[in-house]
């Protein structure tokens, strides 16, 4: 159904459709903090901060809409339970696990820990090594491709260093959800797409492994 706001904005540009929007969020949220008694200022910043989100989560989704789609073939059955399908991306995947599973663990197979190590970047230098000999620190997918970063954000890795000075990389552990964070601690961007999807959907948490009994 085309809505008044839609007929009157499907022709401007879209910073004037963003204007617009924001407005609109701006204007609402004033509407209803004087009719509930509260206070002017904020409901202008509660109207502005919720048509922020929305226009941040549409450009997240606008930003992995492009790219492949998980093609329509007859999944493979992996011992963990977790499918895997030729060419599918990790997001959809994941996104789909969290959104349809209860809380299941999925475990990565060696070429998918591989690929995870080679594109990520791992902070060797605050690594701390335990009592097993096995160091253990952040790995972060934030300067990588969309599918990563929007999948992993960072994660946890366990490696150990040879004879030789070699690393060996040995674990992966990550916590899917999308629990806020301060402020400060992702980009004011990522922040924001992950606050609002915490906002809209309805899914559950898991863990992703990769030789779970490191962890």
């Amino acid at each position: 159904m085309t809505t008044t706001a839609g007929m009157l904005t499907q022709n401007l540009s879209e910073a004037w459709q963003v204007t617009c929007m924001v407005a609109a969020g701006c204007l609402s949220g004033v509407v209803t903090a004087t009719m509930a008694g509260g206070d002017f200022w904020d409901g202008v910043c509660n109207g502005l901060i919720c048509a922020g989100l929305n226009h941040a989560m549409h450009l997240a989704y606008e930003t992995l809409e492009g790219q492949d789609e998980p093609p329509q073939q007859e999944p493979k059955q992996q011992n963990n339970g977790f499918k895997r399908l030729i060419g599918k991306k990790f997001f959809w995947e994941l996104k789909n696990h969290y959104l349809k599973g209860e809380g299941e663990d999925v475990f990565l197979t060696k070429e998918q820990f591989t690929e995870l190590i080679i594109h990520g970047k791992i902070d060797y230098a605050n690594a701390e090594l335990g009592e097993d000999g096995y160091y253990t620190t952040s790995i972060s997918f934030y300067e990588t491709n969309d599918d990563l970063h929007y999948s992993f954000g960072t994660a946890t890795v366990k490696y150990k260093v040879l004879d030789d000075n070699k690393i060996m990389y040995l674990g992966f552990k990550d916590t899917y959800n999308f629990d806020p964070k301060p402020w400060g601690v992702r980009s004011f961007k990522n922040e924001v797409i992950t606050r609002t999807y915490n906002i809209i959907s309805n899914g559950t948490d898991f863990s992703i492994y990769y030789n779970k009994t490191l962890f």
